[in-house]
């Protein structure tokens, strides 16, 4: 059976181009990145480098599984990630009221990096009038309004759970 340390090696190998580089990345002997490519070709029976020229080349299997591997990873991370925010008792939603006036492409251009700079939170943005907007975030439906109560005046309402307006 392979482990995520293979894999996380594996990647770095091909990331760095040689098996010395993913070493001083990884802060790992070049004979320890060696035996640990070998150990996963054994576990998967597949030959993942070419190892005629100084540089090792993928082989056919090794592009196949590159991008798997990459994804495997990405995965690990997000559990890690999200075992960390369980165990924080970290937000695991945020709900956004926005005024329908204020919806652009704008907005979404400053929200969407929200969900890059979070994943493990779950994004949701309601749109409704300025004054049930308001609502929305009184009645605790949403914890961060955005509502325009006066011509050309944006408010943001942010409410921690008893409801009172951070600002």
């Amino acid at each position: 059976m392979y482990s995520f340390e293979q894999l996380k090696v594996f990647v770095a190998v091909c990331e760095y181009g040689s098996f010395s580089a993913a070493a001083r990345k990884l802060n790992r002997a070049q004979s320890g990145v060696s035996q640990a490519i070998s150990n996963l070709e054994i576990a998967i029976n597949q030959t993942l480098f070419s190892r005629e020229k100084n540089t090792p080349e993928l082989t056919e299997s090794g592009e196949a599984l590159l991008p798997i591997a990459r994804s495997i990873l990405h995965q690990q991370q997000y559990f890690d990630q999200k075992v960390d925010s369980l165990a924080n008792d970290y937000e695991h939603e945020l709900v956004i009221a926005v005024d329908e006036s204020l919806v652009s492409a704008a907005l979404l251009s400053i929200l969407t990096p929200l969900a890059t700079q979070y994943p493990i939170t779950n994004f949701e943005i309601i749109t409704a009038s300025t004054f049930d907007v308001e609502k929305l975030v009184r009645e605790e439906v949403a914890q961060i309004a955005l509502y325009m109560p006066m011509e050309n005046c944006v408010s943001i309402w942010i409410f921690l759970s008893w409801g009172k307006p951070v600002f």
